[in-house]
């Protein structure tokens, strides 16, 4: 069995899609060395540049027969040439859903379409027509994938739920943390400090996490908020430090990251929506527990009462914070939180535990293959 892989996103860049695509990449290409990268940088960097200017009007490219049969056609000649039998999509699905190849396709994503636009706002600029586009080329990549593997439970219900026919073929299996592990060592946390990690300020609760921050130093003075990924274009005030954007691929950048992540007591990121939330994976592998909200996909990565906690999205910042300062003074229970997240990134929130059960889906879908088939 030989494995191909192409994604959404170029995955020998670390900074495509958070990472995900490079990681999932090197994942497979180190659980089955004859693994192939399919790759189409060139196309996906023209395509991306058109599409900025293109979106604003409502228009997605993406979303037109004519680039998905572009991006079909160029598939299919680098598997031939490869003679892969299995293709693994990482949110490629404009990619096969005009696939013409014999070879089986298992398809990996956070949300399939319908799930996006009922949960992001920024879709909703998209015309009438793209929506119905993008919805046809769903419909048909699923009738030619044999197993979806959606990174939550909520995602792959979702995706049951809005597409009925192909719920057979919906799986979930998490995405791991996009970083090299850390290791299980643990600085001792003497200090209240509270990470926030995300570009989307508004979306991820970010004033409300200040706000909580400001309620806990009334009784803690040494708590302080590290904001890493967003410039809140807040004033600066005691106990808030705005980091900017990290590059993982900059050495003095992934020292400060790493640096924050072995210093945080919590994670704290109270998204309105979320697919899945990689961040709370790497918090896992810092054994840093989570403040979270209980949207989407999170709860598949946090599981609540155990390795953070969750709340209802409209949660009063008050009760958040005594709950933060409850499992925060007792310093036991705050200990087995941090032991079970880094117990949880071990065992189920890392790209090698990912890979080994795409891997075993591959498998299985060429078991099912009749010889006169292959």
């Amino acid at each position: 069995m030989r494995l191909a892989l192409v994604a959404n996103h170029d995955p020998t860049d670390v900074r495509k899609w958070s990472g995900t695509p490079f990681h999932a990449w090197a994942a497979i290409a180190e659980a089955y060395p004859d693994a192939i990268l399919i790759n189409t940088p060139r196309i996906d960097q023209a395509m991306q540049f058109a599409n900025k200017f293109c979106v604003r009007l409502g228009f997605d490219l993406f979303r037109m027969r004519t680039i998905t049969k572009l991006y079909a056609w160029h598939l299919a000649r680098q598997l031939r040439r490869a003679r892969a039998d299995v293709l693994v999509s990482v949110g490629a699905t404009h990619k096969v859903s005009d696939l013409d190849w014999a070879g089986r396709i298992l398809h990996v994503s956070d949300a399939l379409y319908a799930t996006v636009l009922d949960n992001y706002g920024k879709y909703a600029r998209l015309s009438d027509g793209t929506k119905r586009r993008g919805d046809a080329i769903q419909r048909r990549a699923l009738a030619r994938i044999d197993t979806v593997f959606l990174s939550s439970k909520w995602a792959a219900d979702d995706a049951a739920r809005h597409y009925p026919e192909f719920a057979s073929k919906m799986q979930h299996a998490p995405f791991g943390a996009n970083i090299y592990d850390p290791g299980p060592e643990r600085l001792p946390k003497s200090a209240l400090k509270l990470l926030f990690v995300g570009s989307d300020w508004q979306r991820k609760g970010g004033d409300r996490v200040v706000a909580i921050t400001r309620l806990l130093r009334q009784s803690h003075p040494d708590c302080v908020l590290d904001v890493v990924g967003s410039n809140p274009g807040i004033a600066s005030e005691p106990g808030l430090h705005v980091h900017g954007r990290l590059d993982k691929d900059d050495p003095v950048d992934a020292a400060t990251l790493d640096r924050l992540y072995r210093e945080a007591a919590f994670l704290i990121v109270l998204s309105e929506t979320e697919a899945f939330g990689i961040v709370f994976c790497e918090a896992a592998a810092y054994s840093v527990p989570v403040i979270a909200t209980n949207a989407g996909g999170i709860p598949t990565i946090v599981e609540d009462q155990r390795t953070g906690l969750l709340f209802p999205v409209n949660a009063e910042p008050q009760d958040i914070a005594r709950a933060i300062e409850s499992l925060w003074s007792d310093r036991p229970r705050y200990e087995a939180f941090a032991v079970a997240a880094r117990a949880r990134f071990e065992s189920v929130l890392n790209w090698g535990a990912w890979a080994r059960t795409i891997g075993d889906a591959a498998k299985r879908a060429m078991s099912a293959v009749s010889p006169g088939n292959v």
